[in-house]
């Protein structure tokens, strides 16, 4: 399923991909910013697998408002 996604520069992004929905999100909880940053080296040591970390971290699906 797709996902709009505007960042802070309002650019707009239509993707289904959470490596490119996680690069654009701004996070302040520190606990957040380690399932960031888990994501983002899962993404770039083997190219895939943002889902599983953010499914293994235990958080939510992103709500879009």
């Amino acid at each position: 399923m797709n996902k709009m996604v505007i960042n802070h520069l309002d650019k707009l992004f239509v993707t289904s991909d959470a490596a490119t929905i996680v690069k654009e999100l701004e996070v302040a909880h520190p606990a957040a910013k380690l399932v960031v940053l888990a994501a983002q080296a899962q993404e770039a040591e083997i190219g895939d697998g943002t889902n599983l970390v953010r499914m293994r971290s235990g958080l939510p699906s992103a709500r879009v408002r």
